[in-house]
């Protein structure tokens, strides 16, 4: 089975994802042309590998310090499938009634399970998106203009208006 060399050459394909450790561990007869070579791996086991060696490994990885930067892509997982949303596309999110709703650019929407704004935006990193009331995150990409008087924030995309919460 290769679908962990598929996703590791996807996350591979995301800047900053490009000096992040993979472990593999797998059957694999010879690992060193595919997952040394082409996925960058940093390490690979056999399917019996003793934990110690493990351990070992994981604390190496651990060491290795990544350069953080924004995140132009939201993951999440879709029937055991990690799926993506470019960030430049989404236009608002909602996150209520234990529901998240994501909507983009060319006005699809798309649920997932719920998650807070606060996990969002951490997944995200310095993004584009902020939080602009309780349970709203909005692209500053789309904001044609704030009204602090009537609190709204009108949006360049849709013809839409956004409540804007009292602390945001």
């Amino acid at each position: 089975d290769i679908s962990g060399i598929r996703l590791a050459r996807i996350v591979r394909e995301m800047s900053c994802y490009i000096f992040t450790p993979i472990i593999f561990i797998g059957t694999l007869e010879d690992p060193e042309k595919i997952l040394y070579n082409q996925c960058c791996c940093f390490d690979y086991y056999k399917m019996e590998y003793h934990d110690d060696d493990m351990k070992i490994s994981i604390g190496k990885a651990l060491e290795f310090k990544t350069p953080q930067t924004r995140r132009d892509t939201f993951v999440y997982r879709c029937e055991k499938e990690l799926r993506f949303i470019e960030v430049k596309d989404v236009v608002y999110i909602e996150c209520a009634n234990q529901k998240m709703k994501i909507f983009l650019q060319q006005g699809q929407i798309v649920e997932l399970p719920y998650m807070t704004c606060k996990s969002v935006l951490q997944n995200i990193g310095d993004s584009t998106l902020v939080q602009c009331a309780r349970g709203v995150i909005v692209n500053s990409i789309y904001i044609r203009s704030v009204d602090k008087g009537n609190k709204l924030i009108n949006l360049s995309i849709h013809q839409l208006s956004l409540g804007l919460g009292e602390k945001y």
